[in-house]
């Protein structure tokens, strides 16, 4: 806010007063500008400490501020500074007290404070420490879940290759003639038990053997 509104603010403000007012604020203000500081404040400017403006020529006379306030203008006694002196002292001590009791309360929260970035401090330290041991957790089911696929694809392998490995082997102890024809030798032996005959056209043209099927059944 300018000078200038500040003053026009004021100009206003005063012309509100009463007439009584304006006498006062008046004095006042001509006091402030003839008078000097008082050796000795009264009771009002020494309690509030403020400076104690008085006419020079008569000390006896209300000073500028009790002037302004229309309050009376009391200056300091023996009893009125043994009062002040009392009170200020009972203000001081009270403060003092206070001000005691604010700085514990201080301490304990500043070592509240630092016990708890001291336990943040190790749980950090302590998620930091789990997650590398739940990342080498994560590799490790990986490589094993790679190594069990690569085990269960070979016994699947295994398991596909056993039965050409067994018709293999009969085949190899078959006879010759029998082999000759592409027949296996599990078909000739599972004749007895019901299941379908070979060709006995093709078994009659095995050299040596020149008979039928039924033939060679009961020559067996």
């Amino acid at each position: 806010m300018s000078s200038t509104s500040s003053l026009k603010r004021k100009r206003k403000e005063f012309h509100e007063l009463s007439k009584q007012q304006q006498d006062k604020l008046k004095l006042a203000e001509q006091i402030e500008r003839y008078g000097l500081p008082a050796q000795w404040s009264c009771e009002r400017c020494f309690g509030s400490l403020h400076e104690c403006v008085i006419m020079p020529s008569r000390p006896d006379l209300k000073c500028a501020r009790c002037t302004r306030l229309g309050k009376t203008c009391v200056k300091v006694s023996w009893d009125s500074l043994d009062k002040i002196r009392d009170q200020k002292e009972a203000e001081i001590a009270d403060a003092e007290e206070k001000l005691r009791h604010a700085n514990a309360e201080t301490m304990k929260m500043m070592a509240e404070v630092v016990r708890r970035q001291k336990e943040a401090a190790e749980l950090m330290e302590s998620i930091s420490r789990n997650k590398k041991v739940l990342n080498q957790a994560h590799e490790r089911a990986k490589s094993k879940t790679i190594c069990m696929l690569e085990e269960l694809k070979e016994e699947e392998e295994e398991a596909a290759r056993a039965p050409k490995r067994k018709r293999s082997s009969s085949d190899d102890n078959a006879p010759e003639a029998v082999r000759a024809l592409g027949v296996g030798f599990d078909d000739l032996v599972s004749w007895p038990d019901g299941n379908p005959h070979p060709n006995w056209d093709i078994l009659g043209g095995l050299d040596g053997i020149g008979q039928s099927g039924p033939s060679l059944i009961e020559g067996a």
